[in-house]
């Protein structure tokens, strides 16, 4: 089951905090505990910490979360694992388009690697080619990964997660849930550092449910 972090805790204004409340209300509706086993996924299912993310490949605060959640799994990679939903904001023109070519590459086995590349170069999103995307993601067959950027069955990809994603009261990017907690606002990298740190002491870095 999935649950909403305490957002008392981070005293948020009350307009955030009913925001917050009703998309608990959505994931009960959607009985979405099973996130962590769709999406696109980059490390193990039996992973310690189960991150979950709706993101953009043009946002920067998911280029700031994605490096910091890089660099842990980096240290850890048998313990924390990623599961992506493409979800593409209206405000930024590039952003269907890049989520497709992640789309297109994961085809070929190279989502991981789209994604460093598209979140590490995020300013030349919209001025490289998506030919040299691919390359610098080792995508070996460019000129499917062009093709597959066409087609429609992408573009439906694309939207089936942004669906899901409005259907959970998701509205900005990065929306991030780790071990069934979705965060208001994204965990900072000491903020993932203690969550992971505490897990691994078979402690839980999440509120108790109260009453």
């Amino acid at each position: 089951m999935l649950r909403r972090y305490s957002n008392r805790r981070l005293r948020l204004p009350a307009a955030v905090r009913i925001a917050f409340n009703r998309a608990a209300r959505a994931y009960a509706r959607e009985g979405m505990g099973g996130l962590d086993r769709r999406g696109s996924r980059i490390g193990p299912p039996s992973a310690v910490l189960s991150v979950v993310e709706f993101g953009d490949y043009q946002c920067p605060f998911c280029a700031t979360f994605h490096a910091a959640l890089r660099d842990l799994m980096n240290q850890f990679p048998d313990s924390i694992s990623l599961t992506y939903y493409h979800f593409p904001l209206p405000t930024h023109r590039f952003a269907v388009d890049a989520a497709r070519a992640a789309h297109c590459a994961e085809r070929q086995g190279r989502f991981e690697h789209m994604t460093d590349v598209l979140f590490a170069s995020q300013d030349s999103i919209g001025h490289r080619s998506w030919t040299r995307f691919a390359q610098l993601a080792g995508v070996s067959d460019t000129a499917a990964l062009l093709q597959c950027m066409t087609d429609s069955l992408s573009l439906a990809d694309v939207r089936a997660d942004k669906e899901l994603g409005e259907r959970l009261d998701v509205a900005g990017t990065p929306t991030v849930i780790l071990n069934g907690w979705r965060y208001p606002l994204p965990p900072n990298k000491d903020s993932l550092q203690h969550i992971f740190t505490e897990l691994g002491k078979g402690a839980s870095p999440f509120p108790r449910r109260r009453g």
